[in-house]
């Protein structure tokens, strides 16, 4: 998969989780339920960990595409 692709469709899938995010924190503030913002940082971590991804892909996909390309003409 390229990795415009990731990148757009990290980006599609954050902001609807951070919709979500809202609405749990949202639904947790207006019915004083824990459960609310005990899920919406489950969310929130979801959140973190792809675009960390994202980004460690994205730091790690040009040396390797450097090392094929260097192995290619040696």
């Amino acid at each position: 998969m390229n990795l415009t692709t990731i990148k757009k469709f990290n980006l599609v899938i954050s902001l609807w989780l951070i919709v979500v995010l809202v609405t749990l924190a949202i639904f947790g503030h207006e019915l004083g339920n824990y459960g609310c913002y005990i899920a919406a940082a489950v969310v929130g971590a979801i959140v973190v960990l792809m675009n960390a991804g994202v980004l460690i892909s994205g730091l790690i996909a040009p040396v390797v595409r450097e090392k094929r390309v260097s192995k290619q003409y040696n």
